[in-house]
């Protein structure tokens, strides 16, 4: 993997945590709302939890990924190159 493409992986992921965070807290919100007339359902609740996890550990893995591909290039470069590392 290239630099600039691991890097960019990297960045997706930050991103993708700062929405998924973003989302639990408007969820939160939501669910707290003392104004709202009948209130919000909890499976309403449950399912954009849900989702906002999922985003989470979506941006986490593809850091994670970006990460990793960032460090891996020293190692299979040497790979190719025949040296033993």
């Amino acid at each position: 993997m290239r630099r600039w493409g691991a890097v960019v992986l990297m960045g997706a992921g930050v991103l993708l945590v700062v929405i998924g965070l973003v989302m639990g807290y408007a969820v939160g919100v939501i669910a707290d709302d003392p104004l709202a007339e009948d209130g919000v359902p909890r499976s309403q609740v449950v399912l954009l939890t849900a989702c906002a996890t999922g985003v989470v550990v979506l941006g986490g893995g593809v850091a994670l990924v970006g990460l990793l591909g960032f460090f891996d290039r020293r190692a299979s470069r040497a790979l190719d190159h025949g040296v033993n590392p």
